[in-house]
């Protein structure tokens, strides 16, 4: 024990766990008589935490939350091929909850047409950061703020009069049908239905 104790110091280890190295790859750092087991004892006994690998992005688990609503972290890990443990880690440090409400488009939207940024949508919703924000928002085919408006309650009227669908109108305006359709509805209108053709 005390020769093996010789091949690397604490220090060491600390060190190139620091820069993210799992213990295989400590080990060959450290040379070609330290093996696997002696990093990984060592490290335990220094109670640093196993590294696991990133696996998957941010947006990977974001997207599949969206698409599976209601899947356990286990589930989830399954689909991602990792721990449920470090899925559950990631959601906690995006701010998604395994129970939390899903946010609504109409909801998003009402916040988005108060002028909130991504960080104040982030805010306002209790997302940890404002990348979910502008995961959302983009998903939602919301443009992000800092432009002028895009078209006048007038043009909406005449283009809806024209017998126009929201794709159509937005198409024209150069804006998202989701976002014509809430003006539309904020104005009165009722939705056009797809024109037959004569």
């Amino acid at each position: 024990m005390g020769n093996e104790r010789r091949l690397f110091t604490d220090q060491q280890l600390i060190d190139l766990h620091a820069e993210g190295l799992i213990d295989r790859e400590i080990a060959d750092r450290l040379g070609v008589t330290v093996t696997r087991s002696m990093v990984s004892g060592r490290r335990r006994k220094l109670g640093i935490k196993r590294v696991e690998r990133s696996l998957f992005t941010d947006q990977q688990l974001i997207d599949l939350i969206d698409l599976h609503a209601g899947l356990s972290g286990r589930e989830i890990g399954e689909k991602l091929g990792a721990s449920q443990s470090l899925v559950n880690d990631r959601r906690r440090r995006l701010g998604i909850e395994k129970d939390s409400p899903r946010i609504s488009r109409q909801r998003f939207l009402e916040l988005y047409e108060e002028g909130l940024d991504d960080a104040g949508i982030a805010a306002k919703l209790g997302f940890a950061t404002k990348s979910i924000s502008s995961y959302r928002r983009r998903k939602f085919g919301f443009k992000a703020h800092g432009y002028d408006r895009l078209f006048t309650d007038q043009q909406l009227i005449d283009l809806h009069a024209e017998g126009l669908i929201d794709r159509e109108i937005g198409e024209k305006l150069g804006a998202s049908e989701a976002v014509v359709g809430h003006h539309r509805r904020r104005l009165g209108l009722r939705a056009t239905k797809f024109k037959r053709n004569q």
